[in-house]
């Protein structure tokens, strides 16, 4: 970030930001990379309870549209539609450790709506 205090002090700020929004777009991919990765890490461990808490993180600290339990029900959607498709038993166990996820984080009637949206997958 030295170029960025040299940018800085030579005036050129909008050059200094864009070096900075440069350097966040690279992070970025570096993370999502890193994060397939791990997910690749934890099929070849077949850990699928680990998958599910990492992809749940991911959620987390991604911006959701809707809350965690709809982003978590699209998840879970994902990985065992792959899972019936390409016959992959993983991702039908990493399908569901999201689903048990989403139902114990699920409050009152909401476990009664996630249990019927569970049932109506296809």
């Amino acid at each position: 970030m030295q170029e960025v205090a040299r940018l800085n002090d030579l005036g050129e700020r909008d050059k200094a930001a864009d070096t900075l929004d440069a350097a966040m777009k690279r992070a970025e991919a570096e993370r999502e990379s890193i994060y397939t990765l791990q997910l690749d890490q934890d099929r070849v461990r077949n850990d699928a309870q680990a998958a599910a808490d990492r992809i749940i993180k991911h959620l987390r600290q991604s911006g959701l549209n809707g809350g965690l339990g709809l982003a978590v029900h699209d998840e879970l959607i994902h990985w065992r539609t792959t899972g019936d498709r390409d016959g992959k038993p993983f991702d039908l166990q990493v399908a569901l450790a999201l689903a048990k996820i989403n139902y114990d984080r699920a409050k009152g009637g909401q476990k009664g709506a996630c249990f019927i949206r569970l049932r109506e997958l296809p």
